[in-house]
């Protein structure tokens, strides 16, 4: 399993993903997903698995296609 880096950004990246459920992606994403989201941010991980980065880029894709719009 790869290990991947919980990097300043990514960390804003959560921010802003989180910021964007509550304005307009609880029309896009589940609430499941934002409590992945939140939880990922709330526990400080400092390196995670390819699960969570593959379950990351899903919600990350659906937040691009809707930003696209």
């Amino acid at each position: 399993m790869v290990k991947n880096e919980m990097t300043k950004e990514r960390k804003q990246a959560l921010q802003t993903l989180i910021a964007w459920y509550w304005v307009d992606g609880l029309n896009h994403i589940s609430k499941a997903d934002y409590q992945f989201l939140y939880d990922l941010y709330d526990h400080s991980l400092g390196f995670y698995g390819d699960d969570v980065q593959l379950r990351l880029n899903a919600i990350r894709d659906v937040y691009l296609n809707y930003k696209s719009i």
